[in-house]
């Protein structure tokens, strides 16, 4: 089954398209340069995120979608993410983020230009 993207925010007006890999809300982001770890306390869903110079264009979703495709098998094993971050195509990256940023399909976002 191909991965839904997902159009999210921080908050601050950018909407990035993402791919929940594990949807559980127990991850969370010891901050900038590590990845995401899981414990109790975490309360956000591991995500993989488009965020690159280049615009979000058909090849950069197909880029996200293929990584999607490759994340390690559910429940997901904190120990497997540094091996799976490492094959991430340029662009891609893990982070962790609360699900009330998931706004839809990344094609009916707001602000998309519809055909």
């Amino acid at each position: 089954m191909t991965p839904a993207v997902l159009a999210a925010h921080y908050g601050l007006g950018a909407i990035f398209p993402v791919i929940p890999v594990d949807a559980r809300p127990i991850w969370s982001h010891p901050g900038p340069g590590h990845l995401p770890t899981q414990h109790e306390g975490g309360r956000y869903l591991l995500t993989l995120r488009w965020c690159s110079a280049t615009p979000a264009d058909e090849r950069a979703l197909n880029a996200l979608t293929r990584a999607a495709q490759q994340a390690p098998e559910q429940p997901l094993d904190p120990g497997d993410l540094p091996t799976f971050a490492a094959t991430l195509p340029d662009g891609v990256r893990l982070i962790a983020l609360r699900q009330t940023a998931l706004l839809g399909p990344w094609r009916s976002r707001p602000g998309a230009l519809t055909s």
